[in-house]
């Protein structure tokens, strides 16, 4: 198997359901919470989130030598995901794309897709380059709701992981308290793979959190409603190639992703394509 397969498989389990930017911050205050406090208020102020939404944005650097063939890949994917959690109500839009060489061939692929979640049923759209949207739909995980109160990983990646810094910063002209982590790198995997829409259990996960050599972990919380405002999320990973198969050779991943999170408990009016229905 060629490498780009070997590279991509990994690649885009890492990259899933992510898109956005990255704000500026400013400001750099001492806080009157303290950690315990912080994490208390988050659990209990999560009931009182009705909607969101969320800009994503990740890129990956991907290089390596699997069986003696060389490749340098890069993935970007961007987006925004609307979720109203009170009508079971979610969409989401994505343009992925992968560029760089595998042996000698060359890659570049661009990929938009949308995603419809209503009730219990997931309708997914996809086009490639040069094709028409295709749908699809399937049962939406019995825990999706629950996981997408402003994510359920996440916040259990903040409860379990050593707080290295907390103050407080202006992000987009809103007042926040930011955290800086020392994640549980297996904790930090799964937080991101949730992140893509994969809850799974899979002998890749630990393979890969036990790959994990540095992070950089942020998260924000809005001051005034302890609601998600940006988690930023940076890895190195380093993967022996033979602990996902290959005979020989290593992956090295360089990993970062920003999430956005605004226009909390607005109204959003979200409608399903009739397309999606008849797929």
């Amino acid at each position: 198997m060629k490498i780009y397969y070997r590279m991509a498989t990994v690649g885009l389990l890492l990259a899933g359901i992510l898109l956005g930017f990255l704000p500026g911050c400013g400001g750099d205050d001492t806080v009157n919470i303290s950690v315990e406090e912080l994490n208390q208020g988050v659990r209990e102020n999560l009931p009182n989130l009705h909607s969101y939404q969320t800009d994503i944005q990740m890129t990956m650097n991907a290089e390596g030598e699997v069986e003696g063939e060389t490749a340098n890949l890069n993935y970007t994917l961007q987006g925004q995901n609307t979720i109203d959690l009170t009508a079971k109500k979610s969409k989401m839009e994505m343009t992925a794309t992968i560029t760089g060489k595998s042996g000698t061939e060359n890659i570049d692929q661009k990929t938009d897709l949308t995603n419809y979640i209503f009730d219990d049923i997931s309708y997914t759209g996809t086009v490639a380059e040069g094709s028409d949207m295709e749908w699809s739909q399937k049962p939406a995980s019995s825990s999706v709701w629950e996981e997408e109160q402003q994510s359920e990983q996440m916040i259990y990646l903040f409860e379990n992981s050593e707080i290295k810094t907390l103050k407080a910063e202006t992000v987009d002209g809103e007042q926040c308290f930011m955290v800086e982590l020392k994640p549980d790198n297996l904790a930090l995997w799964d937080a991101v793979m949730s992140q893509m829409g994969d809850s799974s259990e899979d002998s890749t996960d630990d393979v890969m959190g036990n790959s994990i050599k540095d992070t950089t972990v942020k998260f924000w919380f809005v001051q005034d409603t302890l609601f998600f405002k940006k988690v930023y999320i940076m890895m190195d990973i380093q993967v022996d190639a033979t602990s996902i198969g290959a005979s020989s050779g290593y992956i090295n991943y360089e990993l970062e992703m920003t999430i956005v999170y605004d226009n909390h408990n607005q109204s959003f009016n979200i409608v399903l394509p009739e397309e999606a229905l008849q797929s």
